[in-house]
């Protein structure tokens, strides 16, 4: 449905999902960009494993018991962009996973698939490059396919603003998110003192030490980064241009092959010789273009088992069942299995799962490090349990 606006203007109509152009013989209005969408889900997601397998990685996951994380994603987007312009950029052995997903409703020439992962400034250029080739200059919103949004209106309020202002501006926005925390998982963006809505990016920042992101949290002046950036695509490339030349004339020379036969044999010759870099130190830490919206929408990076709680409420004592269970003097504590009982006695801080014939126990301050357990698992070639 739409969203928050019932202006004539098109530049301020929020479109429905079953998207219907409207005719301009009944309204005045000025030409105005296509709006287009895409969610990054290449990731393998290995701070939830066990349950992040690469047969299925985190994306594809049903956290919430309602919907998968990308599906979720997708949803809220299809608010404000028609469903057919909204992308989804993929490892190449996702793809059969993204039409499942879907239940095969997913256009299948809207995903674009990766030969291997190459980190997020390359899968966006690549992604940019491609959107741009087949149907021109246009706003793009992109999101990552494991953030939480807690409130549709909102996120559609905040994502219009943004795209009302690129089209007149060529610079970047990003949607940053108040702390609630000393977030050490998080990056960081220190913003102007403005009172505008839309402020000035000074710095980015990657993930601090604890007593950094104190310091960061007390002076008011930084918020977290989630990872969502809307643009006009022409400048987005630009940026590319500017600050990652390398890499853009490597796919540049890829647009030939752009929907012909040879154009995934041909990225794959390509792919490993890019950069291995995220968007966030190649060109947000760089670029002059870059602005900041403060989110007011619920937000929360589905990173690690912790994070389940936006999905499952905590008992009295602090604890998340996803199983069955019996607990006796336990706090904190997060279980989670689909059909094992889980009993405890005289636990605090721990993290329980059981899936698939393999059982994490974690301490609960220790969930970030889950990513060293499948590292020694392929070290010990016991990639069966990855």
């Amino acid at each position: 449905m739409p969203c928050n606006t019932q202006e004539l203007d098109l530049k301020n109509i929020c479109l429905e999902s079953n998207f219907k152009k409207h005719s301009k013989s009944h309204y005045k209005v000025r030409k105005i960009m296509e709006k287009y969408g895409l969610i990054m889900a290449g990731g393998n997601g290995t701070r939830f494993w066990p349950m992040s397998r690469k047969k299925r990685p985190k994306q594809f996951l049903n956290l919430s018991n309602k919907l998968p994380l990308i599906y979720e994603i997708f949803e809220h987007l299809a608010m404000i962009i028609p469903r057919e312009k909204i992308f989804i950029i993929t490892n190449i052995e996702y793809k059969k996973l993204v039409m499942e997903t879907f239940n095969y409703s997913f256009p299948e020439s809207n995903i674009i698939c990766e030969p291997l992962a190459r980190n997020t400034a390359v899968c966006i250029l690549y992604s940019l490059l491609k959107i741009k080739h087949i149907y021109g200059n246009g706003s793009i919103v992109i999101v990552p396919s494991d953030s939480y949004i807690g409130n549709n209106k909102l996120f559609c309020r905040n994502i219009n603003d943004a795209l009302n202002y690129i089209e007149q501006s060529n610079d970047i926005i990003t949607l940053g998110i108040k702390p609630k925390f000393p977030a050490t998982g998080y990056g960081y963006i220190k913003y102007s003192n403005s009172m505008q809505t839309i402020k000035k990016v000074l710095e980015f920042k990657e993930k601090p030490t604890y007593e950094t992101a104190v310091e960061y949290v007390k002076s008011k002046e930084y918020v977290w980064n989630s990872g969502i950036f809307i643009s006009n695509i022409l400048s987005l490339i630009e940026n590319y241009k500017n600050f990652l030349p390398v890499m853009y004339e490597q796919l540049i020379k890829n647009n030939t092959y752009i929907e012909t036969l040879d154009e995934y044999h041909k990225l794959k010759q390509l792919y490993p010789l890019l950069e291995n870099i995220s968007i966030d130190k190649g060109i947000m830490e760089k670029t002059s273009q870059i602005k900041v919206i403060m989110a007011d929408f619920i937000w929360d990076d589905i990173g690690s088992w912790d994070k389940l709680k936006v999905y499952h409420k905590e008992d009295r004592k602090g604890n998340i069942f996803v199983s069955k269970h019996v607990d006796i003097d336990t706090e904190n504590t997060i279980f989670y299995s689909k059909d094992k009982m889980i009993a405890t006695l005289g636990l605090k801080n721990i993290v329980i799962v059981e899936h698939d014939g393999v059982i994490l126990v974690c301490d609960k301050g220790r969930v970030q490090d889950i990513g060293k357990i499948t590292e020694k698992l392929k070290k010990e070639d016991k990639e069966k349990y990855l």
